[in-house]
C-alpha cells in the first residue's frame, strides 16, 4: 500500500465535487491564491427568468479536507481533527455561506477510481458541516469536529445549499 499524498487527495476531492456541481449545472472555481481565507472551492449558479429578466444567484464556499480515517457508523459520525487556524476561519458569519467538507478516501490511491466498460466509479463520499456560530477554542493545534453522517454532500444538498444562499441563508 502506497502512502497517501494528501495534495493529490485534495485534487481528487475537488474533482469529485466538481462532478456533483456539473451534474446540477452549477459553476465552480478553485480558491484564491495565496490562500488567506481557507476556501478551496466555491460553487455558484446564476439563472435568468426568461419572462421577467430577473437574475437569481447563489454561491457557497468550501474548505476541503480528506482523510483516511473511517466514519464511526455505529455512532453515525465522522470525527476530523481540524487545525485551529482553519476552524477560526469557519466559525464567523459571512455573506457567502462557508462549509467544511471532509472526504474519507480509501487508503490506497489505486482504489479511488474503478473503471468499468460502462464508465468510471469514483470512490468516496463527502460530509459537510456549517461551523458558523461555534465558540472559540483554547486548543492550540487542532479541534475535533464531529460531522453527522446524515450530512452527506449530494446533488440534492448542494442544490439546497445554493438555493438557501440566494436567500442569504445557509444549511
Amino acid at each position: 500500500m502506497a502512502k497517501i499524498d494528501f495534495d493529490y487527495a485534495e485534487q481528487y476531492q475537488i474533482a469529485f465535487i466538481k462532478a456533483l456541481a456539473s451534474a446540477c449545472q452549477f459553476m465552480t472555481a478553485e480558491g484564491e491564491k495565496p490562500d488567506r481565507r481557507g476556501i478551496d472551492l466555491s460553487v455558484s449558479y446564476c439563472k435568468e427568468d426568461q419572462n421577467s429578466g430577473d437574475f437569481e444567484e447563489g454561491k457557497v464556499e468550501f474548505q476541503l479536507k480528506t482523510t483516511i480515517a473511517k466514519p464511526n457508523y455505529q455512532k453515525g459520525v465522522l470525527n476530523y481533527p481540524l487545525k485551529v487556524s482553519n476552524y477560526r476561519k469557519l466559525i464567523n458569519k459571512s455573506a457567502i455561506p462557508k462549509y467544511l467538507v471532509v472526504m474519507p478516501i480509501p487508503d490506497n490511491a489505486d482504489h479511488w477510481v474503478t473503471e468499468f466498460n460502462q464508465g468510471n466509479f469514483l470512490a468516496g463520499k463527502c460530509y459537510w458541516i456549517n461551523l458558523v456560530g461555534q465558540k472559540l477554542t483554547d486548543n492550540k493545534e487542532t479541534i475535533t469536529i464531529t460531522i453527522p453522517l446524515a450530512n452527506q454532500l449530494t446533488k440534492l444538498t448542494l442544490s439546497q445549499m445554493l438555493a438557501l444562499s440566494a436567500e442569504g441563508k445557509s444549511l
